[in-house]
């Protein structure tokens, strides 16, 4: 398990670098599902360490939907 939230970090900083490289919106979704005292994805947001339960879903909606409503918005 620990390669893999390795991986999740990883991915995370590089995907902000090319956001910030080709100036798109970046929506921190690693942060949120992060449980802070053990370095890994909290188990409330997953069913199996890597993909989301209806509870992560709730938080990846939560963070996306602003961000896409402002975007239609401002269109």
């Amino acid at each position: 398990m620990g390669k893999r939230n390795e991986l999740f970090a990883y991915n995370n900083v590089k995907i902000k670098l090319l956001v910030e490289k080709y100036n798109y919106e970046f929506v921190d979704i690693y942060s949120p599902i992060l449980d802070l005292e053990t370095g890994k994805m909290n188990e409330t947001y997953t069913v199996d360490g890597a993909h989301f339960s209806a509870d992560g879903y709730d938080v990846y909606t939560a963070c996306v939907k602003p961000v896409i409503d402002g975007l239609l918005n401002n269109g």
